[in-house]
């Protein structure tokens, strides 16, 4: 699911960068559609990369002690 994320909010945004936005949308859906996606896309790498995936290995070495 994460990397299905991943790959579709970097999908989107490059359609919208070579393409720009259509023009029956609304620039201000768009613009709160793409940093929705932003977002989704932040909060998965900072579950991979950041406190969650330390946590997890933290509680993993104390309870190997």
């Amino acid at each position: 699911l994460s990397l299905l994320l991943l790959t579709l909010t970097l999908g989107v945004e490059a359609v919208v960068l070579f393409n720009g936005i259509p023009k029956t949308v609304p620039d201000i859906i768009a613009g709160r559609v793409l940093g929705l996606m932003d977002s989704v896309a932040l909060m998965v790498l900072a579950y991979y990369y950041g406190t969650s995936a330390g946590s997890a290995r933290k509680t993993d070495l104390l309870n190997a002690k």
